[in-house]
């Protein structure tokens, strides 16, 4: 049996936004989904959707899941059985009313790190344990290693519990329980950090899906990248069937076509964060690392069938004659046989170039989609580059978590954007200055001193 990764049907009707609904979603691709939320915390994230099938079954894979926004929903009528809207909105009962009827696909979550505002939703996705109760603890039951087998759906409508992914890099950053806690940021806004079962995903793995009735797993085209820095668990991942890169937290511009044009009115700028955890020099090398991956994915062919099929592609000056063909000649094809002789012809065989496989677009848990992936981690080093030569303008902002905390903006100079540099403002920084310091220390002068210049 053969895997393979499919869209949804191209007719499938997504429903409008609505000031009632927190939610939107829109294909981004021609098999994923961009799913957008409006939360109270201000945070935007966004939610990828890619529904992937084998011969026998199918499963959504989700990038995060949001801030768990989940409010009630006016439009849900409890006199009709037959209501097409839920009574609440989450993350669940929207993929339910758009591109899952029913949950009846089980959910793979992709989790790019473990901040509140991209793992509070998944306490809205099916779950494999009911409540726990309250004589037991959480801590003791986080952080398990589940790659067996989900277990069997007895009744046909049953649903399949969620399986959870994050990355094997630091495995003592969400477990126990009391990190995940503590590193999700919960503790901060007095949240309580949602309970799931961890599927520890190795650097360059392949998100993989065991079938509940025993049969062959399903093995996507999706590429776990472990890219620590702005968390010890930060990953990206890559689906080569779209050519599309997510970087989670990573990186992102401050605006886009997405944080203009909403249901809920344009968005503030948004600045790349980094956290009292972050380490600079593992940010910026696991920068590098995705760039050489990305220049890797640029520089691969379409395949090519076969001979012929490349023959057919060849180019060149053909020469004909009649009688014996030169002795010295580079391909004869035979034509027609005549009372004189063959008449043959010699043809200049050039082969066309190769032709280049679409390049990677990038995208990020908040603000950017489908921006040419090279072009974007290569103007995100330079910004952060000129912030190690102390060449963007900054201010202090209140202290977080205890540190000292500044924010890094181009604009801050009114000069620069009157300027009208393509690049001024594309990019901004908020981070506490340990963390910059250190980086400046730790990652070689060599690397930062004339990049971007």
């Amino acid at each position: 049996m053969s895997s393979r990764t499919r869209s949804s049907p191209s007719t499938l009707p997504l429903p409008r936004s609505t000031p009632s609904c927190p939610f939107t979603i829109r294909r981004i691709n021609p098999s994923a989904y961009l799913i957008r939320e409006n939360d109270n915390f201000g945070e935007h994230p966004h939610i990828y959707a890619k529904i992937c099938s084998s011969d026998t079954f199918s499963i959504i894979v989700l990038s995060d899941t949001g801030v768990g926004t989940n409010i009630p929903n006016p439009h849900y009528s409890s006199s009709s059985s037959q209501s097409s809207q839920p009574k609440f909105w989450n993350i669940g009962t929207f993929l339910e009313h758009t591109i899952n009827p029913g949950s009846r696909m089980p959910n793979v979550v992709i989790t790019t790190h473990c901040h509140y505002d991209h793992i509070l939703g998944i306490e809205h996705l099916p779950q494999a344990d009911p409540p726990l109760p309250s004589s037991v603890s959480a801590s003791h039951r986080h952080g398990v290693d589940t790659t067996s087998k989900p277990p069997l759906a007895h009744e046909p409508t049953r649903k399949q519990p969620t399986i959870v992914l994050a990355s094997s890099n630091s495995i003592d950053f969400l477990s126990p329980y009391s990190r995940l806690q503590r590193h999700s940021l919960c503790d901060r806004l007095n949240l309580r950090a949602p309970w799931y079962r961890i599927t520890w995903a190795k650097d360059l793995s392949y998100v993989t899906y065991e079938d509940p009735l025993g049969g062959l797993p399903l093995q996507t085209n999706i590429q776990i990248l472990h890219t620590p820095g702005h968390t010890p668990d930060s990953l990206s991942w890559f689906d080569a069937e779209t050519r599309l890169l997510c970087v989670g937290d990573s990186l992102y511009e401050t605006e886009s076509q997405e944080t203009r044009d909403t249901p809920w009115g344009e968005e503030p700028r948004a600045a790349v964060i980094l956290v009292k955890e972050s380490v600079l020099c593992d940010w910026w090398a696991s920068l590098a690392k995705v760039l050489d991956f990305v220049e890797e994915r640029n520089a691969e062919v379409e395949d090519v069938a076969d001979v012929a099929d490349q023959e057919e592609k060849m180019a060149g000056a053909a020469q004909d004659g009649i009688g014996s063909p030169p002795t010295h000649g580079l391909t004869f094809e035979s034509l027609v046989h005549s009372d004189i002789g063959e008449e043959w012809r010699s043809i200049d065989v050039v082969p066309l170039p190769p032709k280049l496989r679409p390049r990677v677009l990038i995208c990020a848990g908040h603000v950017t989609v489908n921006v040419d992936a090279a072009e974007c981690l290569l103007a995100m080093q330079g910004f952060m580059a000129r912030i190690l030569r102390d060449e963007v303008p900054r201010k202090r902002l209140p202290d977080a978590r205890g540190e000292e905390t500044w924010f890094w903006d181009d604009l801050l100079d009114s000069s620069r954007e009157e300027k009208g540099s393509a690049q001024a403002g594309r990019f901004s920084l908020v981070s506490p200055l340990r963390v910059i310091e250190k980086g400046r220390r730790k990652i070689p002068r060599e690397d930062w001193a004339l990049c971007g210049c």
